[in-house]
């Protein structure tokens, strides 16, 4: 699996069924990989429900989300599977 292959990443970890050469070339061939709309209808293929969300720059916010998510983070996608406080 490619490093930043999110779809295949969140596939695996959602332990969602799906072939490798398929959603790799999906992943790879879609018009809007690199932004959140695509990551989106992408999910939504797999029959993921996702939504988008903008929230402040708070550890509160996000404490309030359930995980995994995905964060938009100074340019790229991160995959969050657990939030801890200090």
């Amino acid at each position: 699996m490619k490093k930043n292959n999110i779809l295949l990443f969140i596939l695996d970890l959602l332990d969602v069924k799906y072939t490798k050469i398929y959603a790799r070339k999906y992943y790879e061939e879609h018009p809007h990989k690199n932004d959140l709309l695509g990551v989106s209808n992408m999910l939504y293929h797999y029959g993921i429900k996702s939504e988008g969300l903008k929230l402040e720059r708070e550890i509160n916010a996000l404490q309030e989300l359930e995980v995994p998510f995905i964060a938009h983070l100074d340019g790229t996608f991160v995959v969050v599977t657990d939030i801890r406080t200090r």
